[in-house]
C-alpha cells in the first residue's frame, strides 16, 4: 500500500512513541520503502527526527532483514537518491542526497559490526561515494527553516565507516584521505558548522587502521598545507581558513595519542607555518 508523507509522519511519531515497534497491520519493508521515498523531505522533523532515526534504529536493531538493508542500500546509491540532481546548488535536492548518506553510514556501521557485504560491494560503494563527494557543489550546513543539509559532514560520516571496513587496503585508505583533502580545500565556502570535526573523525579512523604509514600521512598533511597556503589575499582566504581549521582540529584530536607523535609534530609545524599572524 502507498503511504503519503502526512500518513508517514503520523506513523513514525507512533513508532517512536512505541519504542520503535512496528505498528499493527504494517510491515517493516513497506515502511522502509516509504521512508526512503521521502528521505529528502524539506520538513526537518519528518526528515531528520523521524525518517532518519527510525531507519537507523531498524537497520541497527535487525528490524530490517539483511536482504532489506541491501535493497535499501541499492536505492540509496541510485540516481534518485545519492545522485539526485547532483550539481544543483542551493535548492532542496541536497536533502535527498545528504540524508541518503546518513542511511548509508548506518548500513556500513552495521556491516562493521557483523559483515554482510562482499569486498566487491564495499569497493564499488566507496568509489560511488568518492564520485559523489567530487561532484557535490552544495556544501551548506544548516538551512533556515529546513534544517541540516551538511553534505560534507554526512559524507565524512560515511567515509569514516568505510575506513573501518576490514575489506579495504592501503590504496583505498589513500583514496579516502585524498577525497577528504580535496573537499576540505574548498575555495568558495567557509565551513562554519563543524564540518572539520566530522572530517577529522573519518581521518582518525584511517590513521588507527595503520594501512597508511606515518611518513605517508605526514606527506599528505604537507601537501594539504601547500594547497591552503595564503598566496593572494583575499582570493585564497577561504581555502586557507578551511585547511587551517581542519588541521587544528586534527592536531587536538591527536594530542594525547603518543603513538602518532611524528604526525603530531608535523601538524604543529604546519599550523605554525599557516598562522599568518605570527
Amino acid at each position: 500500500m502507498k503511504i503519503d508523507r502526512i500518513q508517514l509522519k503520523q506513523l513514525l511519531f507512533r513508532i517512536k512513541e512505541d519504542k520503535f515497534m512496528i505498528p499493527n497491520g504494517y510491515k517493516a519493508a513497506s515502511l522502509g520503502h516509504a521512508m526512503i521515498t521521502h528521505i529528502g523531505d524539506t520538513d526537518p522533523i519528518l526528515r531528520d527526527e523521524l525518517i532518519y532515526e527510525v531507519l537507523e534504529n531498524w537497520t541497527l536493531n535487525d528490524v530490517f532483514t539483511i536482504e532489506e538493508v541491501k535493497d535499501f542500500l541499492e536505492i540509496a546509491f541510485d540516481d534518485q537518491h545519492l545522485f539526485f540532481r547532483i550539481g544543483d546548488k542551493h535548492d532542496n535536492s541536497v536533502f535527498t542526497r545528504t540524508f541518503s548518506l546518513l542511511f548509508i553510514a548506518a548500513a556500513l556501521y552495521k556491516h562493521n559490526i557483523n559483515p554482510y557485504l562482499s569486498k566487491d560491494d564495499i569497493i564499488s560503494y566507496l568509489d560511488k561515494i568518492i564520485s559523489y563527494l567530487e561532484r557535490e557543489v552544495d556544501v551548506r550546513g544548516f538551512v533556515k527553516e529546513k534544517g541540516w543539509a551538511h553534505s560534507v559532514a554526512h559524507c565524512s560520516d560515511v567515509l569514516g565507516q568505510f575506513a573501518k571496513c576490514d575489506e579495504l587496503e592501503t590504496s583505498d585508505h589513500k583514496k579516502i584521505l585524498n577525497a577528504i583533502a580535496n573537499k576540505i580545500a574548498h575555495r568558495k565556502y567557509t565551513y562554519i558548522d563543524e564540518e572539520d570535526e566530522r572530517a577529522v573523525t573519518a581521518v582518525m579512523n584511517v590513521i588507527r587502521k595503520e594501512h597508511v604509514s606515518q611518513d605517508e600521512f605526514c606527506t599528505w598533511i604537507n601537501d594539504l598545507v601547500q594547497i591552503g597556503t595564503l598566496k593572494i589575499f583575499p582570493d585564497d582566504s577561504v581555502i586557507h581558513v578551511n585547511v587551517k581549521h581542519f588541521l587544528r582540529s586534527l592536531y587536538f584530536r591527536l594530542i594525547n595519542e603518543e603513538q602518532f607523535n611524528q604526525v603530531l609534530n608535523v601538524l604543529k609545524d604546519a599550523l605554525c607555518r599557516m598562522n599568518r599572524f605570527n
